[in-house]
This record gives C-alpha cells, sequence and structure tokens, in this order.
C-alpha cells in the first residue's frame, strides 16, 4: 500500500510540474494582422517607413540602423533608403531602397514585369509591380510615377507572407513620401 501511495505522489508530481512548463517556453505568437496598403499614423524609421509595418513585418521591435531621404534644392524627392534592425540585433533585417526609374534599375523592373512565372505580378489595384521569394527573403518592387520602391524582408517573422507584407511597404512609403504618380522622365513609363 505504501508503494502505491509513493508512486501516486510521484505521478502527481510530474504532473504538475509537466504543467507548469507550458509548451509556449517564452515565445510569443506571431501578430498575423494584414499589413495595410495605407500608411499607419505614428512613428516612421528614416523618416519615411512605418514603424509599425515594419515591427509587424519582421515579428520583433524594430530599429532605424541607417538611411535617409534625399531631396533636391526644390524639395522634390531624388532618392531614400532605410535599414531596419530586430530586437536590438546587428544584422539588417528590412531594407527600403526608393531610387528613380531609370537605368538598370528600369531594366531589371522590365524584366520582372516581363516574367510572371518568377514574379509574382500586383494586381492593378495595388500598382505596377511585383514581389518574389528568394530563399525565406520576400522582396517588392513597384513603380510609382518616376520612382521604383524596393522592399526587401530578409528576416520575415515565422507564419508571415513576407511578399505580401513587402507590398504593403512599398505602397505606404509611396503614401509617405508623397511621391508624384505622373510620368515626368524621357520615355515612356514602364508597363505589362
Amino acid at each position: 500500500m505504501r508503494l502505491l501511495k509513493t508512486a501516486a505522489v510521484l505521478v502527481a508530481a510530474v504532473l504538475a510540474v509537466a504543467g507548469c512548463g507550458g509548451d509556449d517556453e517564452g515565445d510569443t505568437p506571431v501578430d498575423t494582422t494584414t499589413i495595410p496598403a495605407t500608411a499607419p499614423g505614428g512613428d516612421l524609421l528614416c523618416d519615411f517607413l512605418p514603424a509599425e509595418s515594419a515591427a509587424l513585418a519582421l515579428g520583433g521591435e524594430v530599429a532605424a540602423e541607417g538611411g535617409q531621404v534625399s531631396r533636391d534644392s526644390q524639395g522634390a524627392l531624388s532618392g531614400a533608403g532605410c535599414r531596419v534592425t530586430v530586437d536590438g540585433g546587428s544584422d539588417v533585417a528590412l531594407r527600403v531602397l526608393v531610387d528613380f526609374m531609370m537605368g538598370s534599375a528600369r531594366t531589371g523592373f522590365e524584366d520582372g514585369l516581363a516574367d510572371p512565372e518568377t514574379y509574382h505580378q500586383l494586381p492593378d489595384d495595388q500598382g505596377l509591380g511585383y514581389t518574389f521569394a528568394d530563399g525565406e527573403a520576400a522582396q517588392a518592387r513597384l513603380s510609382s510615377g518616376d520612382y521604383i520602391v524596393e522592399v526587401h524582408i530578409d528576416a520575415p517573422a515565422e507564419g508571415r507572407d513576407g511578399e505580401a507584407d513587402a507590398a504593403a511597404i512599398a505602397q505606404q512609403v509611396t503614401q509617405t513620401l508623397e511621391i508624384p504618380q505622373e510620368w515626368t522622365l524621357q520615355g515612356t513609363p514602364p508597363s505589362r
């Protein structure tokens, strides 16, 4: 009888310890909230990248590792860039580049438009552009007036759609930078 009581106490102790551990071991669940195409209010990294959207895409606290917005003497946008780290790390997890739709940037963009098997074309209501994955990394490229907006999510949060996040962030950047939609460069604008 004593052996049976001892066994019962041991089983109860094992069950109690197992119940205390839980299965999350400190992990926080991934926020699967869709990043909207409309830029949210709030803090901007590098003066143009919505911090809230970057945090959702990366699944943690974010900080700008470097970047800036460049404008000419009349205030017109000449380019922008931002590099973002997550959770105090030193590796860049998200990069945004805004540049004129010229030269190799335009050639590469048009090559992507011409290859819908490799590059996932954005629906017309999201703009002229595409997304693609390279391993775990996701990218979006979006034409906006005279500019190309490139978003690289090198370390998307596990469980999130990195391509959809990159496309939404690209759309937000066109708003925060107030990029004019008209084409003023020589030649015709890119098209499908």
